[in-house]
């Protein structure tokens, strides 16, 4: 089931923007000294900065990148304020309307790619795991959100 297309845009925590506000304000070439947040091994689908990049703008002349090891870390360091990290439409939500996290771009850069769940052979024999994933592609596809302070780029 395809549950949401590809969306994502810069995301920090609010004392991160506050510190970096200089930087934040320039155009994205100007990033250069901002540490970004990325995962050390993405999947082949999932947009890297790279990515985001190409459709905003140039990159910086030496993006320096943070890699860590899964997005729940990369989320988690975000919200300590330890740099600036791409949120995923739909996985950064609740952060951005509880106020952990905010935007600093003026929207979601959108890929021509979609995530997918399914139920695994052992999901589809029980009814509770088809219920989550009705349940999620039901959040999911209620649509996008205008969540979350902005700070523009």
């Amino acid at each position: 089931m395809e549950v949401f297309r590809e969306a994502v845009r810069p995301v920090c925590s609010p004392g991160f923007a506050t510190s970096h506000a200089e930087a934040l304000a320039r155009p994205v070439e100007a990033w250069g000294s901002l540490p970004l947040l990325r995962l050390a091994r993405p999947a082949r689908t999932w947009a890297t900065w790279h990515d985001w990049f190409e459709s905003v703008g140039r990159p910086p002349p030496r993006p320096r990148y943070v890699d860590l090891s899964d997005y729940v870390c990369l989320l988690e360091a975000a919200v300590a304020g330890r740099g600036v990290a791409l949120g995923w439409r739909h996985l950064v939500d609740r952060h951005l309307d509880e106020g952990r996290l905010v935007a600093v771009s003026r929207g979601f850069v959108e890929f021509d790619r979609n995530c997918y769940a399914r139920l695994t052979e052992r999901g589809r024999a029980r009814p509770d795991a088809r219920r989550c994933l009705d349940a999620l592609g039901a959040l999911a596809n209620s649509g996008p959100r205008a969540s979350g302070r902005t700070r523009g780029t």
